[in-house]
Order: structure tokens, then C-alpha cells, then sequence
């Protein structure tokens, strides 16, 4: 159980809460888009169930090969360790690949729930990224990183899907209509609306 702190909670944001972020269904949406992206899956038919289980196949599949590079970063530890003349910085240095890979395999076979604690914790509990690392055993730069990338994968479905839609279509998909209710995006609409003639 987590006790919340002073440090706990973010007061002020940089940016406001995007609007996606405040739908189940899109925040699901925006999850396995970022999942699919980060193992580099093209196939995108399908529930969003089906899509998931792609990712967890390819993710599965991928770590034989990282747990046979940690292996070899420990061995290779080990001997350099044993022998006298060893510089500490080399011994640094495989320390480090050691952890980064250590973290890139936990990451892999949990990547899909820590993505959906990572977003509920940061924009719906307003936890700030050095708590949310502490809760899930990671580092906040892992937190951060992911923090970045959510946003411009709801951007870049949200192109996509006014591309298949067209510029004759009066149609306007979901995500478009939520994106006007952003607060960034309604301010800009705001502006260039009083710097046209018409607004004038």
C-alpha cells in the first residue's frame, strides 16, 4: 500500500491534463498504439484485446535474446572482477549495462500494466514521476519517458484517422471532437480565431 507523502503530489503541471486521458475507452486506445509502436507491430486489425495479445506474443519473444545478453554482461562482470589490473570504470560501466538491460526485461514482460499505472497515476492521481517509480521499481527517467510518449501517440492516431476520414467527409471522429475540448487546442483555436478578419 502506497502512504502518500508531501512530495507525492505534483501541484503544478507544465502543461494541462490532456483530454484523452479522462476516457477509459481512449486511454485503452492510446495504450496498445504506444505498445504496438514500441515492439514495432504493423498489424493493426482486430479488438483491442486481439491487438494487446499480439503485443505480449512479440514481447515474449523478444526475451530469450535480452536474458542470453544479460547472462553474457554478468559473466562478463564476474572475470573482470577477478582480475587485479581491472580499471573501476570498466567495472562501471557493466554495472550499468547490467541494469539497463535488467530493466529493459522487466519492462518487457510488464510493459502494458505499467503503461496504464504510469497514466493513472501521473494524470488522474497526480502523482509526480519520482513517486511513481518508487511504487513500480523503477527509475523516474523510465517514467518520464514514457510521460512523453503517450501524448504524441493520441497525436499521431488522431492523423491517421482524419487522413482515412478525408477533408470531404462531414464526418468528425470521436477523438477529433475531444481533441476541441483540449485546453491547448481550444486557446489556439481561440487566438487564431481573434487574428483572422472574420473574428475581428
Amino acid at each position: 500500500m502506497h502512504v502518500l507523502r508531501v512530495g507525492d503530489r505534483k501541484a503544478v503541471r507544465r502543461s494541462p491534463t490532456p483530454a484523452w486521458v479522462l476516457r477509459d475507452e481512449q486511454v485503452r486506445e492510446v495504450l496498445v498504439a504506444y505498445l504496438e509502436g514500441r515492439f514495432y507491430i504493423r498489424e493493426q486489425q482486430g479488438t483491442l484485446q486481439d491487438r494487446i495479445a499480439r503485443c505480449r506474443v512479440k514481447a515474449e519473444s523478444q526475451l530469450p535474446r535480452k536474458r542470453e545478453k544479460l547472462q553474457e554482461l554478468i559473466e562478463s562482470f564476474r572475470e573482470l572482477s577477478r582480475l587485479p589490473g581491472t580499471k573501476p570504470s570498466a567495472l562501471q560501466l557493466l554495472e550499468r549495462q547490467i541494469m539497463n538491460i535488467d530493466t529493459d526485461i522487466y519492462l518487457t514482460t510488464k510493459l502494458p500494466e505499467i503503461a496504464a499505472a504510469v497514466a493513472y497515476l501521473f494524470w488522474r492521481l497526480n502523482w509526480n514521476s519520482v513517486s511513481i517509480a518508487e511504487e513500480l521499481q523503477l527509475k523516474s527517467p523510465h517514467i518520464r519517458q514514457l510521460l512523453y510518449r503517450l501524448n504524441p501517440t493520441y497525436e499521431k492516431m488522431e492523423r491517421l484517422e482524419l487522413r482515412e476520414i478525408g477533408p470531404s467527409s462531414g464526418r468528425r471522429s470521436s477523438r477529433s471532437q475531444d481533441s476541441r475540448q483540449d485546453p491547448v487546442f481550444a486557446n489556439r483555436c481561440n487566438r487564431r480565431s481573434r487574428e483572422s478578419p472574420s473574428g475581428r
